[in-house]
């Protein structure tokens, strides 16, 4: 008998071993961003300041998407003014 429940648990642990190993994908591997286009442009005014005006072009697939976020590197800059986000331009 004792024989038998070491058979059972060790059969257990492998098929729930493998049942969490070979798991179908999630609905988060069916969703892509794709980046067509990307364009920068940058002024320098007569005070020095420099303004940049980032455009992408971005398609979404699959989803539904809830969110995005932009990295800036903050370390060598005074601030960060009048920026927004569009839709179709």
């Amino acid at each position: 008998m004792k024989l038998f429940l070491t058979r059972l648990t060790t059969f257990l642990f492998l098929f729930i071993a493998l049942a969490l190993f070979f798991q179908p994908p999630s609905q988060a591997a069916t969703k892509s961003v794709e980046v067509t286009r990307r364009d920068g442009d940058v002024t320098i005014d007569t005070r020095g300041d420099m303004h940049f005006v980032e455009t992408w072009q971005v398609q979404f697939i699959g989803g539904p998407f809830h969110f995005a976020y932009r990295g800036i590197e903050h370390s060598r800059l005074d601030s960060i003014g009048e920026w927004g986000v569009s839709e179709g331009g």
